[in-house]
């Protein structure tokens, strides 16, 4: 069976956890304060995602080793402007082989470096083992499981199909997808992902830089 550790219990982190759960994947969710860790614990996670049932195979830890240790897929969902500090503090205790998957948006303030990049730099990751995962979506669509469209990005085609969870078939530019959040801007493309045991095509439209109708989660 599959692992995923899941650093950061937001309501991206805490969705997307909710898919590799109801994939199968068993999914341990790192929180920094003990009463985030207690509540998903309970099934549930009440401050970000009210009213929303967590999967079984869900659960939570304060200690980033016990959360990381054996993952297959590492999913990143803290703060943007937090990843760096975070990396420093407990980087070391990723696994040196699993794909490590990228939530979040936009470039460092300071070094104006995507994420993928920070993970690079800090977390010392192979670029082949980095995968950025985008919108158009909004986190509590896809906890409720509504139809929703995501791209996967990957250097290495192959770290990228181990999300078999898949949230897209098509496989974009890592440097485009860290790069569309702030640009707001996407190509037609037609998608496909596998939600609720149903097969579901998602035709994403393409939106101008001022237009937030479709802005991700």
């Amino acid at each position: 069976m599959t692992t995923a550790a899941v650093f950061g219990t937001g309501s991206w982190g805490t969705a997307y956890a909710m898919v590799l759960a109801d994939a199968g994947t068993t999914v341990r969710m790192w929180g920094r304060r003990q009463e985030m860790v207690d509540q998903i614990n309970s099934g549930c996670n009440q401050a970000y995602l009210p009213g929303v049932t967590l999967p079984g195979l869900i659960t939570a830890a304060a200690d980033p080793s016990e959360v990381a240790a054996g993952a297959d897929i590492v999913v990143l969902a803290v703060p943007s402007q937090t990843l760096r500090a975070n990396l420093g503090e407990w980087g070391s205790a990723l696994p040196t082989d699993a794909a490590i998957v990228s939530l979040m948006k936009g470039v460092e303030l300071g070094t104006t470096k995507r994420m993928s990049e920070v993970i690079e730099e800090v977390g010392e990751v192979d670029p082949s083992r980095i995968v950025v995962v985008s919108g158009p979506n909004l986190a509590k669509e896809i906890a409720v499981k509504q139809p929703a469209a995501s791209v996967v990005a990957c250097r290495d085609e192959a770290a990228a199909e181990r999300l078999e969870t898949g949230l897209t078939e098509k496989l974009e530019s890592e440097v485009g997808v860290n790069i569309d959040e702030e640009l707001a801007q996407m190509l037609v493309v037609q998608t496909t992902y596998q939600a609720a045991s149903k097969v579901i095509a998602i035709a994403v439209l393409i939106r101008s830089p001022c237009d937030d109708s479709l802005a991700a989660a």
